[in-house]
């Protein structure tokens, strides 16, 4: 199961700050990624009060990078990047295939 995007999606894969959780299966493993707010019943993660959270915040953490939160979770960057932050060319071959399915 490829790692889930929260929030909008960006072109620019350079700004990979955000906040992370690393959801631990079976059989793979997933990283979730937020680059501006998350919503719970119980809190409210908003990028620009990072700074201000006491982490984990049910499992979520900011980092200011990729590699920085796998890092720290103890896995290899280059398993998620494609998924979390897929490159134009990934893009445009889905878009393709999404519309050669209409």
């Amino acid at each position: 199961m490829p790692p889930i995007r929260v929030g909008p999606l960006h072109f620019n894969i350079m700004n990979e700050q955000g906040f992370y959780k690393l959801e631990v299966g079976a059989k793979r493993s997933i990283i979730i990624f937020s680059d501006s707010k998350l919503e719970n019943k119980n809190w409210i993660l908003d990028i620009t009060l990072k700074d201000t959270y006491d982490y984990p915040v049910d499992d979520w953490y900011y980092f200011d990078s990729l590699d920085e939160a796998c890092t720290a979770f103890n896995v290899n960057s280059e398993d998620y990047r494609e998924d979390i932050f897929p490159s134009a060319h990934t893009i445009i071959s889905e878009d393709i295939f999404t519309t050669n399915l209409i």
